[in-house]
């Protein structure tokens, strides 16, 4: 068993992280609810550690709900048991004997908001979670917890659903952001596109064996009109990815509005640097032209980034053995 080192001073904490809206009305209240569950839940630990892996550990619940995140499939968490079976298929590709550790609380092993058990295949994935939870000063924040959301993510809701999560991030390819190029007479615009997406849709050609279609210059109706290889590639590709892979890809992917960009990073090509301008090219671009909003676009510049970096974290960690 390791104890952490001392946690460090508190800094001052963020909002939730935010998804892209579709109701208003709607996000309103899932985010109100979520404060409202949130507020008043103090640290109630003294101790954090890690350890290996043990069913029979006594355990105790994260004080995070389930989907408190905010994400679209939050409500698709579900609980399964911890069965040789499970195990074999949260393993990950690269290393797939690897030994399976936990975070624990005072001693507990901690559960997910699923009540599933924290099953992490990687020791140095273990201790950054434990770190994000020693971090928590007088209340716990979920906002300041981005790898223990993505790790639940996986444990929760990809696990028990990949397929559900397969085909949600292969909705992203008919619509992807990537592909939307400014016209001509929007030179600015136009250049920085160029610059973010172009090396990204070249990779694309090669590694999923055909050229994306692009519209340059206004909307299409219906979806994009790829190459019929190229979306069965990129199915075959996204099908292939273990549960950490596919949790990264969906993270990437939801963020950057764009399953290429996700593909990108997952593969290798997109470092985390590439990964965020690529994301949010049009969004800098309007805040160029038009200025900052404190509290707002700040946050959500934040958000996209905190998001993304997280998803190379748990993938670097988890190759760490």
């Amino acid at each position: 068993m390791l104890r952490l080192l001392p946690r460090p001073p508190l800094r001052p904490s963020s909002r939730p992280f935010s998804t892209p809206p579709s109701s208003s009305a709607r996000v309103e209240e899932v985010r109100a609810a979520a404060a409202d569950r949130l507020q008043g839940r103090a640290r109630f630990y003294k101790s954090v550690s890690t350890a290996p892996l043990s069913a029979s550990a006594p355990s105790v619940q994260s004080p995070i709900p389930a989907g408190v995140d905010l994400s679209p499939s939050g409500a698709r968490a579900s609980t399964a048991e911890l069965t040789p079976e499970r195990l074999a298929s949260l393993a990950p590709s690269s290393f797939p004997s690897a030994p399976f550790h936990t975070v624990l609380l005072d001693g507990r092993a901690l559960k997910t908001p699923a009540k599933n058990e924290l099953a992490l295949p990687s020791l140095a994935l273990a201790h950054a979670v434990a770190h994000e939870w020693d971090y928590q000063a007088s209340h716990v924040e979920p906002s300041a917890m981005p790898l223990m959301v993505l790790c639940s993510t996986a444990l929760d809701q990809v696990a028990t659903d990949g397929g559900y999560v397969r085909e949600n991030v292969m909705r992203y390819l008919g619509n992807d952001t990537a592909c939307y190029h400014a016209g001509t007479d929007e030179r600015v615009l136009r250049k920085k596109q160029l610059a973010a997406w172009g090396p990204l849709l070249d990779w694309a050609e090669g590694r999923l064996g055909a050229r994306p279609a692009v519209v340059e210059g206004g909307l299409v109706f219906g979806a994009l009109a790829h190459p019929a290889a190229l979306v069965e590639t990129a199915r075959t590709l996204v099908d292939s990815y273990d549960v950490w892979q596919l949790t990264a890809l969906q993270a990437v992917t939801m963020e950057s509005k764009s399953l290429l960009v996700g593909l990108g990073c997952v593969e290798g090509f997109l470092g985390a640097e590439a990964a965020v301008a690529a994301s949010r090219v049009e969004e800098e671009f309007q805040l160029e032209q038009w200025g900052l909003v404190e509290g707002g676009h700040d946050m959500d510049r934040l958000n996209n980034d905190v998001q993304i970096r997280a998803a190379f974290v748990m993938r670097d960690l988890l190759e760490l053995q």
